[in-house]
């Protein structure tokens, strides 16, 4: 009854719908995985899902940095779709060239899920939700065409940049633009079937949470199709850069494992019946309908236990049944294991009888037997197995003869001969043995106490920075050969040649000069100042480097007040350009730009050699007024009291503004110029400037006053 328990109880766990699931945590340095799915390309509609947690800093205006959920197609203007969390640490759709944000701040070290929905809605083609939540609904000015040179990448953008930090789980591409509800209803659950418009699905539940995964790189795709991702730069070992513990969700697949113990037969949860010991696994489905991998370690009581047995003079079996002759044996031992099963002993038995030997045996100095050193006459006895292997009684009876010893003192300079004629050139204790030399058949030995002092006629290199000074006292200032003769203390001649080499010591002296920081040996300097490195030479000599740095920083801020934009940067060279266009615009090299029109401008500042670019800033509501040879510029409009105009080709001699009734409110004659303004004070509403150029033509334009 307590094993079927214990059967139900793990069938409950594991057909739960609720799951830890695992997750994929990256550093933000290198990892990345790599997919095999070449994303949904053009303006075709979409929507792209995952689940994650950060708590990184991710606005570059704030000294963070963009994080990459997901990417594909191509770093081109319009030609990339980028999942990401950026400007305010909020959800950014971005598709090289522009993007839109949402509003919720998601760095906050909890799970969220994100998501965006691409449909074909001409006024807000662009949904960002986060827990299902809308965030923000619109479009940008970026006309959105998705390449296919770069397959679908995890936690990095297509051009290797702005690596993800934090764990992602989850990741779904839709074919579909999926409504709010559909998102709602999937976004904590895992899917075990594969829904409407589901093109590619990463469960990122393909290794061991926070164990070592080495082998685990592969990240599969739980569609119908194959579009597996590779996982690079992960360390796969850990709690970071590995696979991790994630959120909680229903759905999805479930693991279990557990030990149990049957006497001779055992039924798997799936039905199964196992007749030997192992560890087995069964897969079944649980009630969200994904698979339950279920690990069972099996241990079976033995029904007999059979061995070879050799004895002595008797055997006695596990019953206390004693046998004294050779034979097979069975005793049937009842309830011997913890859980109650019995045992079955078959015994081979073969019955062995002991022997008694005897053996005289003579040692000089002392003798090892059996790990007893031995150093006098003695008789021993030894109980040992004999070649049938039962006991046998050994007697040595022991006679231990002694070795002779002498000692000699000699003193010599660098060799000694003995009268054995061995030759010995160290100072030591050495020993000469005659064999069997003494009365007793036994060694004799010398010990040789020698003292040996070394004549010398040697040659020494020497390197040394400047100077060499000899324990002579003797001081060399150049490279070369210097032969030195004594006698030592002993009496012994001796010469010792230096081979000198002389390396001189350095200081050095240096400029360089960086735009915003600069390197230095291993440090990194950001303000201008004198370093010094003491270092070594390739020759080991000190060397003194003074590195006389300057540091420029240039800033690339800009600010915008109505049509007005002004670089940070003050005394600085100044080129404005239109971004869409990305060309120089005409008049721009001062620090303040007054656009002409709408659209998007940035400023190129150089001062002290170092250039910077500002981002592109968008200014609002200026006017254009069509000119049958090229354009007539009128702004800003709307307007308060004032506005200006620009001709390209042809003077204006006349402008006047109109009520919308025909009447004339403003009339100004100019003397054929190209640029003139306007000032006038007129209610809010809407009129219409009428302009007259040098060629008597007349053209027009509707002006909002406000």
């Amino acid at each position: 009854m307590r094993f079927f328990t214990t059967i139900v109880s793990l069938l409950c766990f594991v057909l739960e719908v609720s799951s830890q699931n695992v997750a994929l945590n990256f550093d933000g340095s290198d990892d990345v995985v790599q997919t095999t799915y070449p994303g949904i390309s053009g303006r075709n509609v979409r929507t792209v899902e995952a689940r994650i947690r950060t708590s990184a800093n991710c606005d570059p205006q704030k000294g963070g940095r963009q994080q990459i959920i997901t990417d594909w197609g191509a770093a081109s203007t319009g030609a990339r779709f980028t999942l990401n969390i950026k400007t305010n640490n909020t959800l950014r759709l971005e598709v090289s060239g522009s993007g839109i944000d949402g509003k919720t701040a998601i760095n906050d070290g909890k799970w969220h899920h994100v998501a965006v929905v691409l449909s074909n809605s001409t006024s807000a083609p662009i949904s960002l939700y986060v827990d299902g939540a809308l965030e923000r609904s619109g479009n940008i000015s970026t006309t959105i065409n998705t390449g296919s040179s770069v397959n679908m990448r995890i936690g990095q953008r297509v051009d290797g940049t702005n690596n993800f930090t934090g764990d992602i789980d989850e990741v779904r591409v839709f074919n579909i633009a999926r409504t709010q509800k559909e998102i709602q209803a999937d976004m904590n659950k895992e899917y075990c079937s594969q829904p409407k418009g589901l093109v590619a699905y990463y469960k990122l539940n393909d290794g061991d949470a926070g164990k070592t995964n080495t082998t685990n790189k592969t990240a599969r795709d739980n569609t119908s199709g194959s579009k597996n991702g590779t996982l690079s730069g992960f360390a796969l070992s850990g709690s970071s850069s590995n696979w991790v513990v994630g959120d909680t969700i229903k759905g999805g697949d479930t693991k279990a494992e557990f030990d149990t113990f049957a006497c001779y037969t055992y039924t798997g949860p799936s039905g199964k019946t196992y007749t030997s010991p192992g560890t087995y696994t069964e897969t079944m489905k649980n009630k969200a309908g994904c698979d339950s991998v279920i690990t069972v370690k099996l241990r079976l009581g033995r029904v007999f236990d059979y061995k070879q047995v050799t004895a002595c003079d008797s055997f006695v079996s596990r019953l206390g049944n004693i046998y004294h002759s050779s034979g097979l044996y069975r005793d049937t031992v009842v309830g011997v294991t913890q859980d109650g099963c019995d045992s079955i002993y078959l015994r081979d038995v073969l019955v062995r009888q002991a022997k008694a030997t005897n053996e005289s045996v003579t040692a000089c100095d002392s003798l090892k037997i059996e790990s007893t050193w031995f150093y006098g006459d003695t008789t021993l006895r030894f109980t040992n197995q004999a070649n049938t292997g039962c006991d046998s009684v050994h007697t040595i009876e022991l006679d231990i003869f002694p070795t002779t010893f002498s000692t000699l003192k000699e003193a010599t300079c660098d060799r000694y001969t003995s009268a054995l004629m061995n030759t010995y050139t160290k100072t030591g204790v050495y020993q000469e043995k005659l064999s069997n030399a003494n009365q007793y058949g036994c060694d004799s030995v010398i010990n040789l106490d020698l003292t040996i002092f070394q004549s010398y006629d040697t040659i020494e290199q020497i390197m040394s920075c400047d100077s060499f000074v000899s324990p002579t006292g003797a001081v060399y200032s150049s490279s070369g050969e210097y032969p030195e003769s004594f006698t030592s203390k002993h009496g012994c001649d001796s010469v010792i040649t230096y081979k000198v080499e002389i390396h001189p010591s350095y200081n050095i002296n240096l400029t360089d000069e960086g735009c915003d920081s600069l390197r230095v040996g291993d440090e990194w300097y950001f303000t201008s100042q004198l370093v010094t490195q003491n270092l070594t030479s390739s020759t080991g000599c000190d060397s003194a480097v003074q590195t006389d740095i300057t540091v420029v920083t240039v800033d690339a801020g800009i600010s915008l007040d109505s049509s007005t934009i002004t670089a940070n940067e003050d005394n600085a060279k100044y080129v404005w350009y239109d971004c869409d266009k990305n060309t120089a615009l005409t008049g721009g090299n001062k620090q303040s730009f007054v656009a002409p029109y709408s659209g998007f401008f940035k400023v190129v500042v150089t001062k002290d050699n170092c250039t910077v670019e500002s981002e592109c800033v968008q200014v609002r509501g200026l006017g254009i007024v069509s000119f049958i040879h090229g354009e007539i510029l009128l702004y800003p409009n709307p307007s308060n009291n004032s506005i200006a105009i620009e001709s390209p080709r042809y003077n204006i001699k006349q402008v006047q503004i109109l009520s919308v009734v025909g009447e004339v409110v403003v009339h100004k004659k100019v003397e054929n110029v190209r640029n003139t303004s306007i000032d006038f004070e007129l209610d809010p509403g809407t009129y219409i400037v009428v302009i007259l150029d040098e060629n008597e033509q007349r053209y027009s334009q509707r002006l909002i006053v406000e």
